[in-house]
């Protein structure tokens, strides 16, 4: 084993006062525990090797809000905040651990409140190049992690999002939100 990737999700879009707790702990159980659990399985390994790249994924909602999907953005700093513990407490094995925060990608998890919608045309006004991103995008910056070329990268976060993050507040402060969310 030289490579890990936690990639598994899911989402709950919902105004956060309706939120149910059952509801958040399956978010954060899916996105942080899973995570969790899987990075320790391989810690024993890339221990054994003195060797190891872990990927998680975190998403662009480690940084800025998506209305309403207040449990995935809350798991998702979470992964930030693993990726870094990890990266600095497992270092010394030689295990190096990253994380990728997708800007918008369609998706099973995202696909319907994205593509064809006026949220989706405001998200793609928002970001400079002018459109969403690909999986294939998004596995180029896993290949290089897991890579030689990167080798003393440890406990950072590639943000792949089409300059969404960088274009900043401009016209429309929250283009993810439709009119009566934001």
């Amino acid at each position: 084993l030289d490579v890990v990737i936690n990639s598994a999700g899911i989402m709950v879009k919902k105004p956060t006062v309706e939120l149910t707790a059952d509801e958040f702990n399956m978010v954060h159980e899916t996105h942080v525990t899973g995570t969790l659990r899987v990075c320790q399985a391989a810690e024993k390994i890339f221990r054994e090797q003195h060797d190891g790249s872990i990927i998680n994924l975190a998403s662009i909602s480690s940084f800025v809000d998506l209305t309403q999907v207040t449990a995935y953005a809350a798991a998702k700093n979470a992964i930030l905040g693993l990726t870094r513990s990890l990266a600095n407490e497992w270092a010394k094995h030689g295990i190096r651990t990253n994380a990728i925060a997708p800007g918008f990608v369609p998706t099973d998890i995202n696909r319907k409140m994205i593509e064809g919608t006026d949220r989706g045309r405001r998200i793609i006004e928002h970001t400079p190049m002018g459109r969403f991103g690909s999986g294939d995008e998004i596995a180029g910056a896993a290949v290089f992690l897991a890579s030689p070329a990167a080798k003393f990268i440890n406990g950072h976060t590639i943000v792949i999002d089409g300059g969404y993050l960088a274009s900043g507040i401009g016209d429309s402060f929250a283009p993810w939100a439709t009119p009566e969310e934001a």
